[in-house]
């Protein structure tokens, strides 16, 4: 995970994980962070995996 200017941070899946995802492109997911419940757009990230952006308020 990469923190930006203590305001977001973004996290890479691993390549695998990325792969078993049912798409290449952007995706909506869902999940848990830190005990929060959130719905997110993972973004393709051009090195055959996806990315995911995650605000302050869950960090």
């Amino acid at each position: 995970m990469r923190v930006v200017a203590d305001s977001w941070a973004f996290v890479v899946l691993p390549k695998d994980e990325s792969a078993r995802l049912p798409r290449r492109g952007r995706i909506t997911v869902g999940g848990t962070i830190n005990g929060q419940d959130f719905q997110a757009l993972l973004e393709p990230d051009g090195q055959r995996s996806h990315w995911q952006r995650i605000n302050k308020e869950l960090l």
